[in-house]
């Protein structure tokens, strides 16, 4: 997978709109959760240095 396949990939025009909108919504998702589980493990860790 080079830079130029990714190029072409993302800026072919056969891309279409709702494609575009579903891998934003994956994309939104994907961040959300992963900075959510972020926060509750950082939450976990000022627990556990209290505790200590």
């Amino acid at each position: 997978m080079t830079y130029s396949h990714i190029y072409q990939v993302l800026f072919l025009p056969k891309l279409s709109i709702k494609r575009w909108h579903f891998l934003g919504l994956v994309l939104v998702n994907f961040a959300l959760s992963y900075l959510s589980h972020f926060e509750l493990f950082m939450v976990q860790w000022k627990h556990v240095i209290q505790i200590i």
